[in-house]
């Protein structure tokens, strides 16, 4: 997408499903809603510096993503961005972010292992059946909202840093935590 894109709009490339790969420019600033929902051959996306908000649903049901690049920049995470993208593996999220929304993560069952910045919040069910991350760091001055990481059940060890706010079942049904 070149730099003379500002805003990707709201559903514009919606199940578009023979696209495979997404180059995001620094001109841009904001992916709107759902904007690349339903893209069933998309395996990957580079978000630069440019991108502040990724919006609700923008790459929801993408089911073959496995790589995504968040550069810093990124600021809010908003619900069910990433929703269902079970082939996501491994995600990297910069400091800066401050927010995960709710459900922003939901059913990302391939996610083994997440980088959590300092100082953010996660958000209502923001990693609701994320069942294969084995071990979650949560570092200082992080608020994990109700249920944030509900029925994560592949968590074998969780590491909680001073300083970090932990609301109602958060880790409620994480039924494999051996060890804190």
């Amino acid at each position: 997408i070149p730099d003379s894109v500002t805003d990707i709009s709201e559903g514009v490339f919606y199940a578009c499903t023979d696209l495979t790969s997404v180059s995001i420019s620094d001109g841009v600033t904001r992916i709107g809603r759902h904007a690349f929902y339903d893209c069933l051959s998309l395996t990957s996306v580079v978000l630069t510096k440019g991108v502040t908000s990724i919006s609700e649903g923008a790459f929801r049901n993408c089911v073959s993503l496995t790589e995504v690049v968040i550069l810093e920049g990124l600021t809010s995470i908003n619900d069910g961005a990433f929703k269902g993208c079970i082939g996501i593996t491994e995600l990297n999220i910069p400091k800066g972010v401050t927010s995960i929304a709710s459900e922003a993560f939901v059913n990302c069952s391939g996610l083994t292992h997440v980088d959590i910045p300092e100082g953010m919040t996660i958000y209502y069910m923001a990693f609701y059946g994320c069942t294969g991350i084995t071990e979650l760091n949560i570092p200082e001055g992080v608020l994990v909202d109700n249920r944030a990481f509900y029925s994560c059940i592949g968590i074998t060890k969780l590491n909680i840093s001073k300083g970090v706010t932990i609301g109602y079942a958060a880790f409620y049904g994480c039924t494999g935590i051996t060890g804190l």
